[in-house]
């Protein structure tokens, strides 16, 4: 059977009511109205393509009660009936039948039925045939051998959402090319490039969590060493796993460096050490040309 268009009859008063209604409900199925015609436009032409009408809306003077009607659309699948259903009582519609299986008709009908400001019952309906089961199988079947071959090596993805009909897979690449451009663009360094020995230099980490960041600052001279201290010219630095929590940005501290070793290079007043000693030590920020 072929319909080239059908309508209600409403009463005229209710016409602009019943007419904004139906734009509201229909949207999921992309209606708009393409036409209208009357002394108050009391006829109105809805299309779900732009180019032909096929729903019409016609209000009539006389008596208020008329007959209630049924009409149901058919829809591409469950969201579109869901949102009709949300969208047509949103606009002022009474609930006739919340989204659902209706096996009564057969065991693959999916409807929302609602009734507009007039009283005429609506439905959006669609089909969940055995063509989206079986798309879920396939799919289902496709991730599934990779997944246990994939549990031997590790390399499987344990969690994997379902969006409508289709398979998601959560999985981030990580993208060197950007991350070269991000470091670029969130970093102002400056190369300068100093000899070492000439100028007392400390390792430092410009944006935690980005190991290009690292780079040497110049440390002021001490004026004179104190009573008992003495000064080390740094030639081996020991790198521990907090050194690298702190440049990762893991660690909420801005030194680099706990342990080192060297030739002394400066003594204090009253200190037994003497210069050219061999020595180790245990110093905060021995990152450094100098401690």
């Amino acid at each position: 059977m072929t319909i080239d268009h059908a309508g209600v009859l409403v009463p005229i008063e209710k016409h602009a009511e019943v007419l904004t209604w139906y734009l509201a409900a229909l949207t999921p199925l992309g209606y708009t109205k393409i036409a209208a015609f009357g002394e108050k436009g009391e006829v109105a032409g809805l299309s779900d393509n732009g180019q032909r009408a096929d729903w019409w809306i016609v209000g009539i003077p006389g008596p208020k009660d008329i007959l209630p009607s049924h009409t149901a659309f058919l829809a591409k699948g469950r969201d579109a009936v869901d949102s009709f259903y949300k969208s047509a009582i949103a606009a002022g519609g009474t609930d006739n039948g919340a989204p659902g299986v209706r096996a009564q008709y057969h065991a693959n009908y999916y409807a929302a039925f609602v009734k507009d400001p007039v009283g005429n019952n609506t439905a959006l309906l669609c089909d969940i045939s055995d063509k989206q089961d079986t798309y879920k199988e396939r799919s289902f079947t496709k991730i599934t051998k990779p997944y246990f071959r994939g549990i031997q090596t590790g390399a499987y993805d344990p969690e994997l959402p379902l969006a409508g009909d289709r398979l998601l897979i959560p999985r981030v690449h990580e993208c060197d090319d950007l991350n070269r451009i991000t470091s670029e663009f969130a970093s102002d360094s400056v190369k300068n490039p100093v000899q070492f020995g000439k100028r007392n230099v400390k390792l430092k980490v410009r944006q935690p969590g980005l190991l290009e960041t690292l780079y040497f600052e110049q440390v002021p001279p001490r004026l004179r060493l104190g009573h008992g201290e003495i000064e080390v010219e740094v030639r081996t630095v020991g790198a521990n796993f907090k050194d690298c929590l702190v440049a990762l940005g893991r660690v909420s501290e801005d030194s680099l460096g706990g342990e080192c070793a060297g030739v002394v290079a400066g003594v204090g007043p009253e200190c037994q050490i003497q210069i050219g000693d061999s020595v180790f030590s245990f110093a905060r920020d021995s990152f450094l040309g100098r401690v």
